[in-house]
């Protein structure tokens, strides 16, 4: 109700509000970086990553990711605006605005054989 983003268990990858210090999280703890932003719809997947969509259609990730465990804002890849979505149970997979699957851990669309 409060909008905070909340965040607990394995922390074997350090989550960005405590680190590397303990490694399983018993208290729900605030995720750092994403005071003031406004969620819209929020994921996560298998492999320790979280990812949300903010009120403006920017993609946040923090956790597990390649390119580290902070939060962090993901660049919109080219000719696209916004997210719509992230895709259920997929992580790291968003649904553009025009109707395209984003694949934002590798960097690139996918493409679904018709």
């Amino acid at each position: 109700k409060d909008g905070r983003i909340l965040e607990w268990g394995d922390n074997s990858n350090g989550l960005p509000s405590v680190g590397n210090t303990r490694s399983y999280i018993l208290t729900p703890t605030v995720v750092q970086g994403l005071q003031g932003v406004q969620i819209r719809q929020i994921g996560a997947s298998v492999a320790q990553g979280a990812y949300a969509i903010d009120a403006d259609g920017s993609l946040w990730a923090w956790g597990a990711q390649p390119s580290g465990n902070t939060t962090q804002k993901i660049a919109f890849p080219p000719n696209v605006l916004s997210f719509k979505g992230l895709v259920p149970g997929v992580g790291g997979v968003a649904l553009t605005n025009d109707g395209r699957l984003y694949d934002f851990i590798y960097n690139n669309f996918i493409t679904i054989p018709k």
